[in-house]
């Protein structure tokens, strides 16, 4: 499928002109330029990347990839910067008594001679998946 079916020509966008790392560098400062109303096109997180000289080069790269096109490059951003969270919770359970209870400091609200299923701890953790996780995948 080279471009051509049983003789007819088939209309193939052409690729972007090269630009010059200037022009590249000037679509994004006007596109990642907050509005007089504070809002942005895109997340806080590609403000913030494009403002630290280690991962401007990487939003470089992703507006090449979108073919300089500004509404290609907001809706591929957004994708890759949605909230991704990973969330792990462990919890451990364990049979007291109300002395066991009172051993750890706890206070008594309970009757005499009964155990009670009751949670000791709990331990959690949110990860958040950064850029660079997810922009090849978005990208490739």
């Amino acid at each position: 499928m080279g471009g051509k079916t049983t003789g007819e020509q088939v209309d193939v966008p052409e690729p972007p002109k090269p630009l010059s790392d200037g022009a590249i560098r000037s679509r994004l400062n006007r596109l990642l330029k907050r509005r007089a109303n504070g809002s942005s096109l895109v997340p806080e997180e590609v403000l913030v990347d494009w403002e630290s000289e280690d991962t401007r080069n990487t939003i470089k790269k992703m507006f090449e990839k979108a073919g300089y096109d500004k509404e290609l490059f907001i809706r591929k951003v957004k994708r890759v910067y949605q909230e991704i969270s990973e969330n792990s919770f462990e919890t451990n359970w364990e049979f007291l008594s109300v002395e066991d209870m009172k051993e750890k400091g706890w206070k008594s609200i309970y009757g005499e001679g009964w155990l009670y299923w009751t949670l000791v701890s709990t331990k959690g953790q949110q990860k958040k998946l950064g850029f660079a996780d997810q922009a090849s995948a978005c990208f490739a």
